[in-house]
């Protein structure tokens, strides 16, 4: 007995036009095959993307020579690195192997912020890129970048807070971590919801309230009116 091919375009066609009826098998098996290529696809442009910017960020010059043949332009060679650079494919960077102990990105956001010490954005970009558990953990260039960050922005809490995060997250480091927890409270203007998440991770580490002393001595420190009257009310309500 001779068997019929299958034409599958001949098939497509009799389906729109209402001459066949659908088979479940094949319709499962064209979602199937769907996903699979979606799938190769995603990946393939992942690797593509990684490899990219990869090789994009090892031909970076050496910044020193960044500096000097930018002369008195070194702002808009810091404006022209960070444009150019594609932010969605330095997350392909997760997982690449380390140079001298630090992510490739590093020596992105080093150059730029050596061009321009007072590139704001470029420093937030790095604080959550390079340390965070969920991107690069790259916590020793992560910290370069960020105290570089706070001698420029010496007033902003966000650099101290997530150098603290970092070694809290990643690292595991605790003390080191309230270290710079406390010195984000010193800071010009911090919100005061930091209290709180201070008293929540000791909470949550030694399972008990933070000591009176603690907050009194925070009140002592600090610079900012608005966290003296909280710290004040917290002290009271205790």
């Amino acid at each position: 007995m001779k068997c019929k091919s299958f034409n599958f375009y001949q098939y497509l066609y009799q389906l729109k036009c209402g001459i066949a009826r659908p088979d479940p098998m094949l319709k499962w098996f064209l979602v199937l095959l769907i996903a699979a290529a979606f799938a190769a696809h995603v990946g393939i442009q992942h690797e593509v993307e990684r490899t990219f910017m990869a090789r994009r960020l090892s031909s970076l010059p050496d910044k020193r020579v960044m500096q000097l043949t930018s002369l008195d332009g070194r702002e808009l060679a810091a404006d022209y690195l960070w444009l150019t650079t594609d932010r969605r494919g330095l997350n392909t960077l997760k997982g690449a192997e380390l140079i001298d102990g630090k992510s490739r990105a590093f020596y992105l956001f080093d150059a730029i912020t050596e061009l321009d010490p007072y590139f704001y954005v470029v420093y937030l970009y790095a604080a959550t890129f390079l340390p965070g558990p969920q991107y690069l953990r790259d916590v020793a260039g992560g910290r370069i970048i960020l105290e570089k960050a706070m001698h420029s922005f010496p007033d902003r809490w966000e650099f101290p807070f997530f150098l603290g995060s970092a070694y809290y997250d990643t690292m595991g480091d605790k003390q080191t971590a309230a270290r710079y927890f406390e010195q984000a409270l010193k800071t010009g203007n911090p919100p005061t919801f930091l209290v709180d998440f201070i008293a929540m991770i000791y909470r949550r580490e030694v399972g008990e309230e933070l000591p009176l002393s603690y907050y009194q001595r925070l009140r002592d420190e600090c610079k900012n009116e608005t966290l003296k009257h909280y710290l004040d009310a917290l002290i009271q309500a205790r």
